[in-house]
């Protein structure tokens, strides 16, 4: 994925499903297994996705870290209003399609 249609990917998720706190999203290239974390100073999150994933794998992290944020569930669990949350993100990001 190019770094502008990872900008554009951002973008369209940021307008589909605006937050009320401030959002850094940064790829990254890891060799350790994990696609994504996502950390919260009080102020502002950043959320990180492993880049070494294929182009979808990044798109579903981003959108699982996505949720974390909409419902403000900074202890990550994945409740049911997180699990709608996600359903929500995903289905919508299906039909704009990206990818």
């Amino acid at each position: 994925m190019t770094i502008q249609e990872w900008r554009s990917a951002t973008r369209q998720l940021r307008k589909l499903f605006p937050v009320s706190i401030p959002v850094n999203i940064r790829r990254f290239h890891s060799k350790r297994d994990f696609p994504a974390v996502t950390r919260f100073d009080g102020k502002v999150c950043l959320v990180r996705i492993n880049s070494t994933q294929t182009d979808s794998e990044q798109v579903s992290s981003l959108l699982h870290e996505w949720a974390h944020i909409v419902v403000l569930d900074m202890f990550w669990s994945h409740g049911e209003i997180w699990g709608t949350t996600y359903a929500k993100i995903w289905d919508s990001w299906k039909v704009v399609d990206v990818t």
